[in-house]
């Protein structure tokens, strides 16, 4: 695979029914599917993936395409993005052993409501990604950090994984 390609994409519906405590809420806004997250209370939306065979066990990039709650048109939101290696014969899938996050920059939310902006999130292969390698069953953790200045929820329409 060429550096920039698209791994994986993950979508509002395809979130898994984890994490069982602060998970983002489910909604849509104007018929497209959306996944919400709180100011004030870290929500968590969890995928779980195939790693595609044609990965060639580099970094990745994590790019999150998000909007801003109706009526939020200031401030700055942060991500977080965590991967889980489930398929290296020795993790144990009765609790979450995700790598630690990491984070993207702060992304100003664009001046006019709806409007879609993305946010990136870099990792570095081996222990930023978890290990996780080619045809590895894995799960992604995203989580809106807490503590940016935009008021209101942040949305997430989508999420690519691409190699770099």
């Amino acid at each position: 695979m060429a550096s920039g390609d698209t791994l994986v994409q993950l979508f509002p519906n395809g979130a898994d029914g984890a994490p069982s405590t602060n998970r983002a809420g489910s909604d849509t806004r104007n018929g497209h599917p959306i996944l919400s997250f709180d100011q004030t209370t870290q929500e968590s939306a969890i995928w779980t993936f195939i790693m595609p065979r044609h990965y060639g066990s580099g970094g990745i990039t994590i790019t999150v395409h998000w909007m801003a709650a109706t009526g939020v048109t200031t401030g700055t939101v942060t991500w977080d993005a965590a991967l889980e290696r489930m398929s290296d014969g020795s993790t144990v899938l009765d609790s979450d052993s995700f790598a630690a996050a990491q984070s993207s920059s702060a992304v100003t939310v664009p001046g006019t409501s709806g409007i879609e902006t993305t946010s990136t999130v870099a990792m570095t292969d081996g222990a930023q990604m978890d290990g996780v390698t080619a045809a590895d069953t894995a799960r992604l953790r995203i989580r809106r950090v807490i503590g940016g200045s935009a008021a209101g929820d942040a949305q997430i329409t989508g999420v690519e994984i691409r190699e770099t």
